[in-house]
């Protein structure tokens, strides 16, 4: 003969249940306030405690009253868990990814620069590249010394020999043939303008490595323009590569995103990207073409390289959440943001909605025969 046994909950399991969901919930709560706090609301520093602390109550409200048996409750608490975990994301993830992001910026800029400094190269080179910026490395050996002669202290008055045979080298080589030392005689000499007459002479000499580019490719309006712009961008990459390069290496942990998107590194790679923009934009302007990409684009409703100028945003931890699904440390994260929202509470759900039921379980009683003989 079978009979119905009543399992019940203990009450302390119950408590410890809710302690649980309660725990989860406070975790997100404090991380939507985090994830919040750029939008400002109410228009007040601590506006985004209000909303979050909204959410976490209409969450516990409508998370009762589904353990209760309300129905429509649970898809109440299921749309505020979705805004917790959104905004938990907007929390988690840039604090933890904040350092690699900041990396892969100072890594694409690096390469960018080397990319776009040899391409101008080719552009500007003519049919015979490599010749030409052998020609040009030479030239520029040649010019610098020049100024270290001139600049020698132990040469005030005097310009040696070894100045003019440089000098007539240059003028061979480049083919500027109207270049003149002007001033810079052995007789002639001011020491009171030296500075000036020097950095003029090397300005000439500038000029003129630029025109050997130019003539290189004949009928070509846009060749000076192009050969500055080799120039320029050479320049940059020499002058920022080391720094990159040492940003990628860096193994400090991020101090917070707010902080780190207004840092030093960050700021740099900005100032960098507007350089960048300035030769790009020069360059298609003088090819009536779009050779080099523009970083910064204002009239577009998008993030600007460096992305991490925006780090910690709403727009940039969306964005770089799909840009990086492929990665197993942002599916890391997105693990932890639905175990804290959703596993954990649901779970809890489960458990605490069965224990207001009574549990009836059937076990056997042993029957009992009437006909037998005592």
């Amino acid at each position: 003969m079978e009979k119905e046994k009543v399992i019940t909950m203990p009450g302390y399991i119950k408590i410890l249940a809710w302690l649980i969901s309660l725990s989860a919930f406070a975790i997100g709560f404090w991380h939507t306030h985090l994830g919040l706090k750029e939008f400002k609301p109410l228009s007040w520093e601590y506006g985004s405690l209000v909303v979050s602390g909204l959410v976490l109550m209409v969450l516990i409200v409508a998370y009762n009253r589904a353990i209760a048996g309300v129905k429509y409750a649970i898809l109440i608490y299921l749309l505020c868990a979705i805004f917790m975990f959104v905004f938990n994301l907007n929390s988690f993830y840039p604090n933890f990814k904040g350092k690699q992001l900041i990396k892969e910026d100072a890594s694409m800029l690096k390469d960018s620069l080397s990319k776009y400094a040899t391409n101008l190269k080719d552009l500007s080179g003519g049919k015979d590249k490599s010749r030409t910026y052998e020609t040009v490395a030479e030239l520029k050996t040649l010019q610098k010394q020049i100024y270290t002669e001139l600049t020698d202290p132990n040469h005030v008055m005097i310009v040696g020999p070894f100045v003019r045979g440089y000098f007539d080298k240059f003028k061979s080589i480049s083919g500027a043939n109207s270049l003149s030392l002007g001033s810079i005689t052995n007789s002639n000499f001011d020491p009171a303008t030296k500075t000036k007459t020097v950095n003029l002479l090397n300005a000439q000499l500038d000029s003129a490595i630029l025109n050997f580019v130019a003539k290189q490719s004949p009928g070509d309006k846009s060749a000076i323009e192009v050969a500055e712009a080799a120039f320029a961008m050479d320049a940059l990459s020499k002058k920022y590569s080391d720094s990159l390069i040492k940003i990628t290496q860096d193994t400090s942990s991020i101090i917070s995103p707010e902080i780190a998107r207004k840092g030093q590194d960050v700021m740099m790679m900005v100032k960098i990207a507007g350089e960048f923009d300035q030769i790009a934009r020069k360059v298609n302007t003088a090819k009536k073409q779009n050779i080099l990409p523009i970083f910064t684009d204002n009239e577009k409703n998008q993030v600007s390289i460096p992305y991490t100028q925006q780090l910690g945003l709403f727009s940039h931890t969306i964005s770089a959440i799909f840009q990086h699904i492929d990665k197993i440390d942002t599916w890391g994260i997105i693990i932890l943001c639905l175990f804290i929202d959703f596993i954990v509470p649901l779970g809890m759900f489960l458990m605490l909605k069965n224990g207001n039921d009574d549990t009836k379980k059937p076990f056997k009683s042993k029957a009992v025969d009437f006909n037998s003989k005592k």
